[in-house]
């Protein structure tokens, strides 16, 4: 049997059979690992949030009782520091998984296949 100008045999469809189980697998797999990526993401972004909040009330503190809490402020500053980095990686991987890039000028995320960024038009391939 001829079938798209290409003879039919049980080995073909179960060949094409077999690949189309194997892209529905890994795109599954994709999605279950986008999935935690957001997650880890939302909780990265609360952990932010939270230092930040933590760093206003110890600025305030400082300023209003006239108190040095420049070595407490500093840890966190470095928290911060580190979890930015984490959020960072996060969204690398995230639009690695999408099949995109991210543009070092803004950050905002591009199809792979732009020259430019859409958010701020600078160059995103070297």
């Amino acid at each position: 049997m001829e079938r798209f100008g290409r003879c039919v045999t049980m080995e073909n469809i179960i060949h094409d059979i077999k690949s189309t189980v194997n892209s529905a697998v890994k795109k599954s797999g994709d999605l279950l690992e986008i999935g935690k990526v957001k997650l880890s993401l939302a909780d990265a972004g609360s952990k932010l949030s939270d230092l930040y909040e933590s760093l206003g009330e110890m600025a305030y503190r400082a300023k209003r009782e006239e108190v040095d809490l420049s070595e407490e402020m500093e840890s966190v500053i470095w928290q911060i520091d580190e979890m930015r980095s984490e959020i960072k990686k996060q969204k690398e991987k995230m639009a690695e998984l999408r099949s995109q890039q991210i543009c070092k000028n803004c950050g905002k995320s591009n199809v792979i296949e732009a020259k430019y960024c859409n958010e701020c038009g600078a160059a995103l391939k070297d």
